[in-house]
């Protein structure tokens, strides 16, 4: 069965591209965007570098390493942990967002942050899925 396997590559592309894009938008008249790894103009990171290292950990976990009990604890815990840092992120989000309630340029969510959390969870059925036909947990 593969299926595992493809969602780990799919749920790896999706947090590793959303640290890439635009988190928020903020600014009333000129507006800004924050990314999660920005490169250019200069190198800034509000996250991102983190949930890219966890990510290519838990593909490198999902296609190379044997699939041993541990290896596959080690996909569910990688996973969890992905999942807590990006709704960490949702968190900070939501939380400028209501201390913004009523201004213009109140911080908006970007695509992003969804494809972050989106492919943390992706990764974390991967993972259970995974798991759960290695009848580990």
């Amino acid at each position: 069965m593969k299926y595992p396997k493809t969602l780990y590559i799919v749920g790896a592309i999706c947090t590793i591209l959303g640290s890439f894009l635009p988190w928020q938008q903020e600014g009333d008249f000129i507006s800004y965007w924050i990314y999660g790894l920005q490169i250019y103009p200069f190198i800034r990171d509000n996250g991102g570098f983190l949930i890219v290292v966890l990510s290519v950990i838990l593909i490198g976990l999902a296609l190379w390493a044997p699939p041993t009990r541990r290896m596959v604890i080690c996909r569910v815990l990688f996973s969890y942990a992905l999942l807590i840092v990006s709704g960490y992120h949702i968190g900070k989000w939501l939380i400028r967002r209501v201390e913004a309630l009523g201004v213009v340029g109140a911080p908006s969510l970007q695509i992003g942050l969804i494809a972050v959390f989106s492919g943390s969870l992706i990764l974390l059925f991967a993972a259970i899925l995974d798991s759960g036909r290695q009848h580990v947990i």
